[in-house]
């Protein structure tokens, strides 16, 4: 016989698996498309002529992150702190479980009949998290047969899963008869102890199985499949938030919980089980983090033609600003990982991480510059790319105060940056025309050849820059205005000059300070 909870209005009937897919959690943001991390090479690994390839998420500013507002002060995320939150919904489903007798009779069923595997069938099919059990009982299947797409699926099942699995245990563990004087009371005490102890193990271990089986696919991939560790990353790091959760929900159902066997239970499923899952979710999401910086860090993610450098932003470095973001969000739980960490002395704080990234993150664009042939180009590339950064770092809030400071040195050097890229810019793009506008010769002298020379200059300049883009609206209009500030008064002059002197050519058609004005306000669009 199988359970439910038939709704007031008798309409139908619901078994607990479907109350609890109503369950809406964080995860849930992650079965979208998970390639907002990585840049996708194309090529074989090491090759010179190497150029990334994107997917079409990679341009969205957003990355799927455990939003820092679930996160508690130890560290786990802060799911139970209100009527509303999945943790008190899933809670509902538990007592319910607990106040039909489902769970009670799956524990005496446990261990007194074979196989025992159809009880955990039974258990694990209500949690809707059955496909737990292959992984646990053939080793042969492994997490990596699976997309991420699927992947990112099962683990925000499995996360509604444990949550509700800690908390059935939890109640029925408090429901279970203390013993009593009587030898003979006391023996069906311990009995039914023992009983529900070895149930509990037994359904944490099959679960902590897909945190194995995911943490390996995660870890130990290949060159062709290395985008499965970044891809990943906000799945483990969801998967270790869950993990914290569950052993906060035993460390305060213990609480206040004098007598001894319910708290020998408590501490095997906590620190004998839980605990330990905990500190391996830990070390390999270390591994993680370290192996997504060492990509992003990679030449051939950071390849870019004429065409791409006119286009606007580097499609790394949004990539990169997503996992600056996923740090940041997740900065409390990443920052409690020295608990746990086992090389915690490589472990750097959050605030210290996001500063390291932003300062490569600032080298690899200046190198990366250096390959484009256009000098003006180059600065324009430099300009859309770490304003976009600024724009980014300036989104976060909330940040912690080493973190803020971080910011606040950054944003005051970046801004004599961002005038110092606009200044090059202009000198590389728009000295030709300025110097042969002020020569230091008589009008008379130079000929008509020179008026033609800087019309030809001009307008050279403008189709050249035509297709530029600048995405940004308010640094495009200052991009704008400081040619204007830097060009428009001398070609002005030089005009007057030319009209004065009756020398204009009557057979050529000059732009006149206007018309350029008007040219210069249609850069940049793209």
């Amino acid at each position: 016989m199988e359970y439910g909870i038939t709704p007031a209005g008798g309409f139908r009937w619901r078994s607990y698996r479907d109350l609890i897919r109503d369950v809406f959690i964080a995860g849930d943001m992650y079965c979208g498309p998970a390639k907002l991390l990585f840049p996708q090479i194309t090529g074989s690994a090491g090759e010179d002529q190497a150029r990334c390839g994107w997917s079409s998420a990679s341009s969205v500013a957003s990355s799927p992150v455990v939003s820092s507002s679930y996160m508690s002060s130890s560290g786990s995320p802060a799911w139970s702190s209100a009527s509303s939150s999945p943790v008190h919904k899933l809670r509902v489903i538990a007592q319910q479980m607990v106040g039909d007798g489902y769970i009670q009779e799956l524990i005496r069923a446990f261990g007194r009949r074979r196989p025992d595997e159809l009880i955990f069938q039974r258990w694990f099919s209500q949690l809707d998290v059955d496909f737990v059990l292959v992984l646990h009982t053939d080793g042969m299947v492994r997490a990596d047969s699976f997309s991420v797409e699927d992947l990112m699926a099962l683990i925000k099942r499995w996360i509604r899963a444990l949550l509700t699995m800690v908390q059935v245990l939890n109640i029925t563990l408090l429901e279970l008869p203390l013993p009593v004087a009587g030898s003979t009371e006391r023996m069906a005490a311990a009995a039914d102890h023992a009983q529900f102890t070895g149930f509990a193990e037994e359904s944490i271990l099959r679960m902590l199985a897909f945190v194995d089986a995911v943490t390996l696919s995660a870890l130990n991939v290949n060159d062709d499949h290395r985008h499965r560790t970044p891809e990943l990353l906000p799945g483990m790091l969801q998967l270790y938030a869950c993990v914290s959760e569950a052993c906060d929900l035993l460390v305060s159902a213990g609480m206040g919980k004098d007598e001894i066997t319910k708290m020998q239970a408590l501490d095997a499923m906590n620190n004998g089980i839980l605990m330990q899952s905990r500190r391996k979710l830990s070390d390999a999401i270390w591994v993680m983090m370290e192996k997504v910086r060492a990509l992003f860090l990679m030449d051939a993610c950071w390849q870019v033609s004429q065409e791409a450098a006119a286009s606007g932003t580097h499609e790394t470095t949004e990539l990169t600003m997503n996992y600056i973001t996923l740090l940041w969000r997740n900065h409390t739980m990443l920052d409690y990982f020295s608990v746990f960490v086992s090389d915690a002395d490589s472990f750097s704080s959050v605030a210290r991480l996001i500063a390291e990234m932003i300062t490569c993150l600032e080298c690899k664009l200046e190198e990366t510059s250096l390959s484009i042939p256009d000098l003006g180009l180059r600065f324009i590339f430099l300009l859309n790319n770490w304003h976009r950064v600024l724009q980014r770092v300036e989104s976060l809030r909330d940040l912690p105060a080493a973190v803020r400071q971080e910011r606040i040195l950054l944003l005051h050097a970046s801004d004599s940056k961002i005038k110092r890229y606009i200044d090059d810019y202009l000198n590389a793009s728009w000295s030709p025309l300025l110097r042969c506008l002020l020569i230091d010769k008589p009008l008379v002298a130079l000929g008509r050849s020179h008026e033609s020379k800087i019309e030809t200059q001009l307008q050279t300049t403008y189709a050249t820059q035509k297709f530029w883009k600048v995405p940004n609206p308010q640094l495009r209009q200052r991009l704008r205005r400081a040619i204007m500030s830097k060009v428009i008064p001398d070609y002005s002059k030089y005009i007057e000059q030319m009209d004065r002197q009756n020398k204009i050519n009557r057979h050529l058609v000059v732009t006149s300070p206007e018309q350029l004005e008007q040219q210069i306000e249609e850069l940049f669009e793209g």
